[in-house]
């Protein structure tokens, strides 16, 4: 993965059809501190959302809107999104990935805590989305349970 950063001389947006680059900076990162970053981020949106959530109040269930929990929760279960931890299972954690990068023995056990920290994280959001839910949101609550059983079955295989 690369990332690079340009330096214009005109402002941005820019007023003229073109503008020039004065300066430019290209970095090399490696996939598995990219997959870090994006796991970091993810978890960071999980944690600080079912946190939020966790101070309700069990006494206010049933009247607390409920949309922006279930929606993270969902999105992340989803197979397209399970798809990327499936792809970290299969790249980072199989045997031949240390074979061929020794060095990133420390990165390797950073991303599977990571991985391991975010489903703790949604089934975390799970339960809370159970203690907060109003009636008949119970299917939805078994529901994201299968998904999240599904998805860490998908990751240890």
């Amino acid at each position: 993965f690369a990332g690079t950063d340009e330096i214009a001389r005109d402002v941005v947006p820019p007023i003229h059809k073109r503008t020039q680059v004065v300066a430019r900076h290209e970095e090399q990162v490696h996939p598995i501190d990219h997959a870090i970053a994006i796991m970091s981020a993810k978890n960071q949106e999980v944690s600080e959302l079912v946190e939020r959530f966790q101070q309700v109040p069990p006494t206010q269930a049933g009247s607390v809107n409920l949309t922006p929990l279930t929606v993270v929760l969902k999105g992340y279960v989803d197979s397209s999104v399970t798809v990327n931890l499936v792809t970290y299972r299969d790249t980072f954690f199989a045997p031949d990935f240390l074979k061929k990068f020794p060095t990133k023995d420390f990165q390797v056990a950073q991303l599977l805590a990571l991985v391991n920290f975010h489903l703790d994280q949604l089934e975390a959001g799970v339960e809370t989305l159970r203690v907060l839910a109003p009636p008949g949101m119970e299917s939805l609550v078994a529901q994201l349970e299968n998904q999240i059983e599904d998805v860490k079955i998908k990751i240890r295989r």
